[in-house]
């Protein structure tokens, strides 16, 4: 049947449904945020306003009545719960110093479903599951609490746990609540250890039509303390009940010894007489005046029992007493009145109203505001990542080779320029060396092995040096020696391949030793001059072979100082000494460039080696550098559209709600229930002025 009533719940959830998923989105998108971004302040609101506009959704939609029962541990709220219930739901009480709200509601099957304050959701199908889990998430309570109480702050689950559980619905068969539409929602006993205020655990259902039960053991009624927080009661709920939870098997002592019934078993009107006489506060007795609380003595464990067992007999009504009967005849009087329907509408209004102010209140936030100047720091840091990535790319392409290897001309140069000294110098080194091998015992092969090769390795050595200072003027005079295009150098140089630094370790990398080659003149192979001696003469032994006799085929006769003077004398030093400097002058002549080319080449090998390693390290950097400011500016974009997107459809919601407010201001609550046939559609856009 289509009521006004459920015209109405389905406008509304038309109107403030749309929030939801900007609201989900973007509190992703702040979760995954940076635990040190200032805009992650707004995330335990955010969190806190969804979870509110989620159970305020599901009430109206589905015109649920919430009854929420209060009362210190050990009173009776989970008889109570069983008795209203009329089913067994006492399990869901065995967790009672977990501060979460409980909500029982009917369901043809078992169902439990946990709701945490980052809005995660763990649903259940098993009484013992669930006992096991709450039992493991008390005890990481308990040590959150612990670790946050001794820093001296005060413990906030959405700030300091956002894994604990917030809400627990427990679904069950119960067919009285299926009746009266009712969701009965139990609350943490009061003083309880980890009590964080019923504001905040009650403050999804301020401004609502719900009613609340406060339920006290008749030990208790007389204890100041039991009320101290009842006046947030009133202030939150505009209807009451207060329910004295009796003990009908307690007895007195009579002065003869006898056990007689206690006042609260026989008389229990006398003992609430008392109570409002003596204890009751003035906040209390003014409600009470009012008819916003009333008082209901029953004996709760009786009620439940008699309410699961339809043989057990009701409990007498004699005029002294309210029954439970009476009490739940009055709970299900209020819920089905028009001051509760036309309360329901107003004030799931301005419940939706205040929540949408809320929302609106965080958005203005400076965070957001400073978080749209970073969008814009982010996308211009990215595209100078994407920039300084493209100019790697392009400087590892670069052709370094040739550029690195035209230095050899320069290094030629260098040596060419003291090819007349080094030659000289060379040619009076061998001279000595000559003279010197004239003026002790060994052989030819000696001299050729060991003196003059050694004047040969060190004019190497001096053609080495002399290239290696050229090409260190060269690096001196310009980024790597390297003549390049125009502004490469320092592109280079910004993405961290300093070319002139560069130049300078691939010249120390260089092991010059190893351009130098084991080089022999071979005077063993010379026409060196031999005197005959007579024996020679005698028997006509040829030059040649008299040659051979004196110094050996290979030269490696071992000639005494006087020997070389008599066989080979002034004639034999002077043809050696022409002889070995023709060798190194030709020798010279070729290892200039020899050695210029194995330079370059050395030079090109590590230069190149080492500009690429900077290069390739520098590319790593810049992608990393590139996905990490990506990947942030993916996040903080994604919470920006989606904070715009919250943003338009909480002006939508604003106008939509205004919409609402001004067609059921003046309904008549009698009309609520009627059926009607007209559809009449909504515009949830704001409204132009004018």
């Amino acid at each position: 049947m289509r009521t006004l009533l459920s015209r109405f719940c389905d406008e509304f959830g038309a109107i403030v449904h749309p929030l939801l998923d900007p609201l989900a989105s973007s509190s992703e998108s702040l979760a995954a945020l940076d635990a040190a971004s200032p805009i992650r302040k707004l995330l335990p609101g955010l969190r806190d306003r969804t979870h509110q506009l989620q159970s305020l959704i599901n009430k109206v939609e589905e015109q649920q009545a919430y009854v929420l029962i209060f009362g210190p541990l050990k009173s009776g709220k989970s008889t109570l719960m069983n008795a209203i219930a009329a089913s067994y739901v006492s399990e869901v009480t065995t967790m009672p110093a977990y501060p979460c709200m409980v909500f029982v509601q009917h369901s043809t099957q078992r169902r439990y479903k946990l709701t945490r304050y980052d809005g995660q959701v763990d649903e259940l199908h098993d009484a013992a599951a669930l006992r096991m889990e709450m039992n493991r998430a008390h005890t990481e309570l308990v040590e959150h609490i612990r670790q946050i109480e001794e820093t001296g702050a005060d413990f906030d689950p959405t700030t300091h746990f956002p894994q604990a559980i917030r809400r627990l619905d427990i679904c069950v068969p119960a067919e009285a609540l299926k009746n009266s539409g009712t969701v009965v929602v139990d609350t943490p006993g009061l003083y309880s250890r980890m009590k964080f205020g019923y504001d905040q655990m009650t403050r999804e259902f301020r401004d609502t039509a719900t009613c609340a039960i406060f339920v006290v053991k008749t030990d208790n009624l007389f204890l100041e303390q039991v009320f101290h927080e009842f006046h947030e009661l009133l202030e939150l709920f505009s209807k009451i009940f207060l329910v004295v939870n009796l003990d009908t098997t307690k007895r007195d002592l009579r002065p003869d010894g006898s056990l007689a019934p206690s006042l609260e078993s026989e008389d229990p009107i006398r003992l609430i007489e008392a109570f409002e006489n003596f204890s009751m506060s003035s906040s209390l007795k003014q409600a009470r005046e009012e008819g916003r609380l009333k008082i209901y003595p029953s004996d709760l464990l009786n009620a439940a029992s008699r309410r699961l067992n339809d043989s057990t007999p009701a409990e007498a009504e004699d005029g002294r007493r309210a029954t439970f009967d009476s009490f739940l005849g009055d709970l299900k009087d209020y819920l089905d009145s028009d001051e509760y329907l036309l309360a329901f509408l107003g004030d799931s209004l301005r419940q939706a109203e205040n929540l949408v102010a809320g929302l609106r209140r965080l958005l203005a936030d400076n965070a957001v505001a400073e978080m749209e100047i970073r969008v814009r720091e982010l996308e211009a840091d990215r595209a100078a990542a994407q920039e300084r990535s493209a100019s790697i790319e392009e400087l590892l392409s670069f052709e370094w080779v040739g550029h690195f290897r035209g230095v050899q001309p320069d290094l030629e140069a260098a040596s060419t320029e003291e090819e007349a000294h080094l030659g000289q110098k060379t040619e009076n080194k061998l001279n000595e060396t000559i003279e010197k091998w004239f003026q002790e015992t060994s052989s030819l092969k000696s001299l050729v092995k060991g003196g003059l090769g050694s004047v040969l390795r060190d004019l190497q050595a001096e053609i080495v040096s002399t290239q290696m200072a050229a090409l260190r003027q060269r690096v001196h005079r310009a980024p790597g020696g390297l003549t390049l295009p125009e502004g490469l150098a320092e592109q280079a140089a910004s993405c961290g391949a300093d070319l002139t630094a560069i130049g300078r370790e691939a010249i120390e990398r260089i092991d010059g030793g190893s351009a130098i080659e084991y080089i022999e003149i071979p005077l063993h192979k010379a026409i060196i001059p031999v005197k005959k001696s007579f024996w020679d003469w005698i028997l006509f032994r040829n030059i040649d072979k008299v040659r051979m006799r004196v110094l050996g085929a290979k030269g490696e006769h071992r000639l005494t100082q006087s020997m070389k003077k008599k066989r080979m004398g002034y004639a034999g030093q002077t043809y050696m000494k022409a002889e070995a400097a023709d060798a190194a002058a030709d020798f010279l002549k070729h290892s200039m460039p020899r050695l210029a080319k194995w330079l370059t080449q050395s030079y090109a090998h590590f230069g190149i080696k080492l500009t690429l390693e900077r290069l390739e390290v520098a590319a790593n950097h810049a992608a990393k550098d590139l996905e990490c400011v990506t990947i942030e500016l993916e996040k903080v974009a994604a919470l920006s559209a989606s904070l715009r997107s919250l943003h338009d459809e909480l002006s939508k919601a604003e106008g939509g709600l205004d919409f609402l407010s001004d067609q059921y201001a003046t309904t008549n609550p009698n009309n609520l229930k009627l059926e009607i046939e007209e559809e009449v559609g909504i515009n949830t856009d704001p409204q132009p002025e004018g």
